[in-house]
């Protein structure tokens, strides 16, 4: 399943920048909450549960979907993709020894390798700041057409501020053309054109939002 549109790090010091980076990005984007409370509380995760973290990145969340899904039903599948070999080799090196296994792909996003209506609940969190406008539409609709009927997309990430903070993050981000049009259109504007509609939304500092969408 995997694809060679891989990049795979920038020398020997990537490895130790990345992970103290994705760290200090997480704990930033929770807003001094627990992120991991945020994300994943009041999911139900069953015993034949398919869950998909698109765009893992290092591993911060697989590895607790994977505590989650240990302490519910171990009989879950759990896959992960990024584009990156580096940061799956990081991810894999994050997560807790014991019987579960998940299961990491390197593909492209845009293009993901999975059949249609394949899973129970899809992440995308911490994703979308990194694409342009129209990549991100086709994202969510790759994240939409591989979730079941009935299932759930969790989607986390900057979006248009209607705070004072939130403005002033913006603002400061103004220059980098993926994370303004986040901030200019809003998630809204992507997950609406992809085909999904918000059940839930939540806002931290008035710039990062939490969703769980469904299909329209």
């Amino acid at each position: 399943m995997a694809v060679e549109r891989v990049h795979r790090g920038f020398g020997r010091n990537y490895s130790g920048f990345i992970k103290i980076f994705s760290r200090l990005s997480y704990l930033l984007f929770s807003a001094g909450a627990d992120f991991s409370r945020l994300l994943l509380d009041g999911l139900r995760i069953g015993p034949s549960s398919r869950v998909l973290d698109v765009g893992c990145g290092v591993g911060n969340l697989i590895a607790d979907i994977q505590k989650k899904a240990d302490s519910a039903n171990p009989g879950a599948a759990l896959f992960a993709v990024d584009r990156s070999w580096e940061m799956i080799k990081i991810a894999r090196s994050r997560l807790s020894a014991g019987p579960r296994r998940v299961y990491f792909v390197a593909c492209d996003a845009l293009n993901l390798p999975f059949k249609p209506e394949s899973f129970d609940i899809s992440f995308t969190v911490l994703f979308l700041h990194h694409l342009m406008p129209e990549p991100k539409i086709r994202v969510l609709s790759e994240c939409r057409s591989a979730l079941k009927n009935n299932g759930t997309i969790v989607l986390m990430d900057m979006d248009k501020p209607d705070s004072i903070i939130g403005m002033v993050l913006a603002f400061s981000r103004r220059h980098i053309p993926m994370i303004s049009s986040n901030c200019e259109l809003g998630l809204e504007h992507f997950f609406k054109a992809a085909g999904l509609r918000a059940k839930w939304h939540m806002k931290k500092l008035g710039i990062f939002s939490y969703y769980r969408l469904e299909k329209l």
